[in-house]
């Protein structure tokens, strides 16, 4: 009977041990198979552009080569409901959740602080399918890991877009294929000239342009008018000025009248003196919304930023409970 027990134990032992083992196996394959396919296709572009600059093509040209392939074979998913896309179910609550049980994928897509890490990219460029942010995040890894430029994502503000500009001979260029400069990449510093002769209704529609890895405004990089704007949010939650004061950590919510779909162009907090700096592209009406929920008290008003370098505006917060 004891022996009985025994073997039991050792059977349930080598089960567990299986199932371990294929949970592990599961994981590398994953990863393996992201890698190969993803180094097989790079292995193609890379032979495609030392071709294209063989035959004495330019670096933009041969760069905007690489970018029209990649398209051809893209699967946009633009307008399409209920599209699976596999780094966004990877990226949402329920897939974090998922990642937590699987620790080799985990770190292979993100980094102890939850951030995406190259793996993360690699899989968005194997999927071959998204929308914009992912074409954007594709074309930036791809001709980063090919030909060595600088790359970045811009972010589009009062157009819910995002493109990818590459840096070439330390001038950033536009290669947005898939939307605004279908047939040729454009200079950064050119590229709200050529939009307002171009697509007239999404020039006036663009409130900003934001560095998606930095946040960092490039507006009047590519040749907007831009504004330094300050917010400052008072509470005043009596009818007595005298115990006014700075409403410090609000809610800062700023909107355009003018958009396309994305009329919500800026976001933040006010700091401990009660303000908010922000840039916006000058010479458009705004909304500016500054609220504070715990205190249940709202702010909001018109402005009409001026062509200029600076702009200020006062938000008195009420109470609305």
């Amino acid at each position: 009977m004891l022996k009985i027990k025994i073997k039991l134990n050792f059977s349930e032992k080598n089960i567990i041990i299986l199932i371990a083992i294929v949970w592990i196996l599961v994981q590398l394959l994953v990863v393996i198979s992201i890698e190969v396919e993803y180094n097989n296709i790079k292995d193609h572009y890379s032979q495609e552009y030392l071709s294209t600059t063989i035959e004495g093509v330019d670096e933009v040209n041969a760069t905007w080569s690489i970018v029209n392939s990649f398209d051809n074979e893209y699967n946009g998913v633009y307008g399409v409901k209920d599209s699976r896309i596999p780094s966004r179910q990877i990226s949402s609550n329920v897939g974090s959740k998922i990642l937590s049980f699987n620790p080799i994928l985990r770190f292979y897509f993100f980094n102890f602080e939850g951030m995406p890490v190259d793996g993360y990219s690699k899989l968005i460029f194997v999927q071959n399918t998204g929308n914009c942010g992912e074409f954007a995040s594709s074309i930036v890894f791809l001709i980063k890991d090919v030909t060595g430029f600088d790359t970045r994502i811009i972010h589009m503000e009062g157009k819910d877009h995002a493109f990818p500009e590459i840096n070439i001979d330390n001038y950033w260029w536009v290669f947005d294929k898939i939307y605004t400069t279908p047939s040729q990449p454009i200079k950064s510093n050119d590229y709200a000239s050529f939009l307002s002769t171009e697509d007239q209704s999404l020039f006036n529609c663009i409130s900003d342009l934001r560095d998606y890895e930095n946040e960092e405004s490039v507006l009047s990089d590519h040749g907007f008018n831009s504004s330094n704007l300050t917010i400052t949010a008072i509470k005043d939650i009596t009818v007595y000025e005298s115990d006014n004061e700075p409403m410090n950590n609000a809610n800062v919510e700023i909107f355009a009248y003018v958009n396309s779909y994305d009329p919500l162009v800026n976001i933040g907090k006010t700091d401990e003196n009660g303000q908010y700096f922000t840039i916006l592209r000058s010479d458009k009406k705004y909304l500016i919304l500054v609220k504070n929920e715990k205190l249940k008290a709202i702010g909001f008003k018109d402005l009409l930023i001026p062509l200029n370098d600076n702009s200020s505006i006062t938000v008195y917060l009420h109470k609305y409970d």
